[in-house]
């Protein structure tokens, strides 16, 4: 503690040495005709030797402010599409720069014939943020914002998900304001390519961080798309219907308005050509839809009906409104094989193979409403409502058998039936304020949620034993289970400023859930010819009350140019659990942990980023595994939970780093990560032999009971590292990536300790051209090598290789003809026996446009090879497993669609 005491006191008293030699310029920006403030317009900063510095934008005053800047001389350049760019040249000494109002005169150019290209950085980076310039990224008229990230050094999107630094984009803004609910995969689909002028990826932190200025670590991967200012007014959308016999079709349509600060978006769709209940997002976006041309997902073939609905007003200054409504309704058959090979030296020659038909239907009504207010600019008040109301029902059968040396050991079938009716009410408050002294505040958040579940279920199985005491089991069951679930919640938080760029802050929260679950399992009679008998072992009646205590206490400061977030958060937890079935249990049980937290990150007058995080968390079991319920959907293989669970911990290190060559246009970004857990929660797996049936379960030979247990010794490693540059006088964009994990997990078999180690190297290899509008290609390869071993296993490591290629072109050849073509492979190498997977997936499509290019009439092919399936493998330290789920397969659709536009002005 004294050494860490002493370090801190160097650092502070270095950093009010480092304060005074920080400088900064700032100013406004107005059109000179109007009179008014310009939003987002570009702000460049360079150096004598024209090497970029510093770039924003500014805010929707006109504002901005370059900061943190040594001495010396620079030039400064303010633009904006549409207007001729302001050029100012100067040096910076002892005082911060505070240049008069800048006034933007109108280029007398069509915008529509403006060219940004070269008006800003392919790249820049700022603190918080990687800043794309799309221009500079060359996409067909066609393409939608998910075609343009896929360009993007450093994103991946995949299955409508982008991702960065291996992290999710949980949030897609348009110019700063939300887009149709921050829903990223509609966004992705339906923001046309051609409005957006910028994408900034940026480590948002906390909405309590960005009011108070006090940074408390926390962060989310976000994008905001800056749009082009002709495109900010008016309104988009597309209609479009798809023929595929036999009769099945894709009839949709999405309309959005955009007017300044005001959006409203429709959207509506009923498809029966998807796998897995494909939602509304897929619904004839820029360029082609191949529906279920991928390789994952949930599979099965789906029929869906969606509509949705979303407004966001900014009313005035002071008042932004949200409203939604989504309506769904779908219905999923699906069809599964399993096969499962045991590894372990104690199930030697022992196979597990499953065949399961499933068919399901959900109808969801949700609608939300969210009212922000800022009575004046030092108190802000929030207030969120949302209701939702579900019905679902499904029916499954399975059959399962195990084979031992090729005999049958075991086997099942089985029938479940399920009907459930779910409702939730959910709201939110927040109250902040701003004091007179800067970074002094006080905020109150309150949240509070209520849901409720009825329905009815049946369970109907007969199970085989060839050999112990039990020959065979039946089992014909039937429940109306309810459960209820509420969660209150209470915050406050306290900053206080230690000089202009120092800040404590200080928090309680307190969190009260009570889940309160009742599901009686009743046998059939066979005198009374009903269902009568209570089967206390397997029902289940509990209320399980989890109330949360945490204390917050952090500090923010800064040496030279990294900023540093210092904090500790202590915790602590009880669970209560009320036990009627299958025991009589009271019990409580207490958790608690003091839960530190450093971030450490540094941007230099480079545009390097640099961040360091370190942290341990706590998490408690949850209120399933605390149950000792004996879940037997499949009788081979039971489920329990443990009422002695313990709460994990874990030790958290993140590093990232990113830059940016200005000259060569080069990218790179890596990352690694480390964490260290303790007490984790593992399955413990007994796996019958006649003498081994835990009291109270009676455990058929061959059948596998498993419940959560506690163990250490749990690690994760992963490091990647991805580049890119222009190749090709910046014709094509050359994606380089590397990428090496290392987990450790330990369970227990039989009660024996079983480690797992597993190592995976991969890289990646990945074109994208940027020849022109016209022609768009892509090719990419990701091959991978993993080793997993067991500590106790008697036989070898188990090596197996996959590799994932794929090749994607749209040419334009025509006046309004197009052809895309869509080639994708997947390559699974055998392992231990069980045969690789090598599965090619080809799709093509060729357009005609009509009526100034706004009528789309498309022939496609998918599934040209009929290879097309959901195929997964997973390996374990118990077994290796392959399954295979239904999809539809080689089909050719007739589409057509109909795109109107009219955008104009800010």
């Amino acid at each position: 503690m004294k050494w860490f005491i002493a370090l801190l006191s160097l650092l502070f008293l270095t950093e009010l040495k480092a304060q005074s030699q920080d400088l900064s310029i700032s100013g406004e920006v107005y059109d000179s005709a109007y009179q008014k403030p310009l939003y987002l317009a570009n702000v460049a900063l360079r150096n004598a030797k024209d090497s970029l510095i510093s770039a924003t934008v500014t805010d929707e005053e006109g504002k901005f402010i370059l900061a943190q800047l040594p001495k010396g001389d620079y030039k400064l350049k303010v633009s904006f599409v549409g207007f001729k760019p302001f050029l100012k040249s100067f040096s910076l000494d002892k005082e911060p720069l505070v240049l008069d109002r800048i006034f933007l005169v109108e280029d007398p150019t069509d915008l529509d014939s403006v060219s940004v290209e070269g008006e800003a950085e392919a790249v820049v980076l700022k603190k918080d943020t990687v800043e794309f310039n799309a221009s500079a990224f060359k996409t067909t008229p066609e393409a939608n914002l998910e075609d343009l990230l896929k360009k993007m050094p450093g994103i991946e999107v995949e299955d409508g998900k982008a991702k960065t630094q291996g992290k999710e984009i949980t949030k897609v803004m348009v110019d700063g304001k939300p887009f149709f609910e921050n829903d990223p995969k509609f966004t992705l689909k339906n923001l046309p390519a051609d409005m957006v002028k910028k994408v900034q990826v940026i480590d948002e932190k906390s909405r309590e961080a960005q009011f108070t200025g006090h940074d408390d670590g926390e962060r989310t991967k976000v994008i905001n798309v800056v749009t082009k200012p002709e495109k900010r007014k008016g309104y988009f959308g597309r209609a479009g219907l798809t023929y595929s016999h036999p009769d099945r079709y894709n009839a949709n349509a999405n309309l959005n308005f955009l007017r300044g600060k005001d959006r409203f978006s429709l959207t509506g769709n009923y498809n029966n050509l998807g796998s897995g209940g494909v939602s509304e997002y897929i619904a004839v976006p820029g360029g082609i839809d191949f529906g279920n041309a991928q390789f994952s997902g949930g599979g099965g073939i789906s029929e869906n009906k969606s509509f949705s609905t979303y407004y966001y007003s900014e009313i005035n200054k002071k008042l932004e409104v949200t409203l939604s409504y989504r309506y769904n309704d779908s219905n999923t058959e699906s069809l599964r094989d399993i096969s499962r090979q045991f590894i372990q030296a104690s199930d030697e020659g022992r196979i597990y193979n499953e065949k399961s038909e499933n068919t399901s239907f959900s109808n969801n009504h949700s609608g939300s409403i969210r009212i922000e207010y800022k009575p004046s600019k030092k108190d802000q008040i929030s207030f969120s409502q949302s209701l939702s109301k579900s019905t679902s029902n499904s029916f499954s059968q399975l059959e399962g058998r195990t084979l031992l040396n090729n005999d049958l050991l075991n086997a099942t079938d089985n029938f479940n039936f399920s009907e459930t009716e779910n409702s939730r009410w959910a709201n939110t408050f927040s109250y902040r304020h701003k004091f007179a002294r800067k970074g002094r505040t006080i905020s109150f958040n309150t949240n509070n949620s209520v849901s409720t579940g009825t329905g009815a279920d049946t369970v109907r199985s007969t199970n085989i034993f060839t050999s112990g005491d039990v020959e065979n089991q039946i089992f014909d069951q039937v429940s109306d289970p309810e459960n209820s679930n509420r969660r209150h919640s209470a915050e406050v938080v306290y900053t206080e400023p230690l000089g202009e760029k120092n800040s404590l802050r200080f928090s309680y929260n307190g969190t009260l859930t009570i889940d309160d679950s009742q599901r009686l399992l009743l046998d059939f009679n066979e005198a009374d010819d009903d269902y009568t008998d209570l089967d206390p072992q397997r029902s289940s009646d509990y209320k399980l009350t989890n109330t949360n205590h945490r204390f917050y206490a952090g500090l923010r400061f800064k040496v030279r140019d990294v900023n540093v977030s210092l904090s500790s958060r202590f915790q602590h937890q009880t669970i209560e659990n009320e036990q009627v079935y299958p025991n009589l249990i009271d019990t409580k049980n207490s958790f608690r942990g003091l839960l530190p937290n450093i971030r450490l990150t540094k941007s230099n007058e480079q545009g390097k980023q640099t961040s360091l995080s370190i942290s341990r968390s706590m998490r408690a079991p949850s209120a399933n595994q605390l149950q000792d319920v004996i879940d037997n959907t499949n009788p081979l293989f039971i489920r329990q939970g443990n009422p002695g669970l313990n709460a994990s911990f874990s030790n958290n290190i993140s590093f990232t780093y990113i830059n940016y060559g200005e000259k060569s246009r080069s990218f790179i970004q890596a990352s690694a990560n480390a964490s260290f857990t303790d007490d984790s929660i593992v399955n413990s797996t007994v796996v019958g032999n006649g003498d081994n049936s835990p009291e109270g379960i009676t455990l058929p030979i061959g059948a596998r009971l498993t419940r959560p247990v506690n163990i250490g010794g749990r690690r994760s490693l992963q490091a990647s590292i991805n580049m890119s540059r222009p190749l090709k006088g910046k014709k094509l964009n050359m994606g380089l990536g590397g990428s090496v994990s290392y987990s450790r997990t330990p369970q227990l078999l039989n009660e024996t300790n079983q480690v797992a180690e597993s190592y995976n190297y991969g890289i990646s290899v990945r074109f994208n051209s940027n020849f022109s509008e016209k022609l768009d290609m892509s090719i990419s390869t990701r091959p991978s090598y993993s080793i997993v071993n067991n500590t106790n296993r008697e036989q070898t490591d188990r090596k197996y290789f996959s590799m994932s290629n794929s090749f994607r072109t749209t040419w334009v050849f025509a006046d309004g003809f197009s052809l895309t073509s869509m080639l994708t492979n997947r390559l699974q190498g055998s392992i231990q026996g069980i045969p690789g997977i090598n599965q090619w997936l080809w799709n093509m499509s060729l357009s005609k446009k009509f009526f100034k290019k706004k009528l789309d009439f498309r022939v496609s092919a998918t599934d040209i090879l009929r290879q097309n399936a959901v195929i997964n493998r997973n390996v374990t330290s118990e077994y290796i497993q392959n399954s295979e789920t239904n999809v539809l397969r080689q089909i050719f659709r007739f589409s057509l669609s109909y795109k109107f536009t009219k955008m104009g002005g800010k």
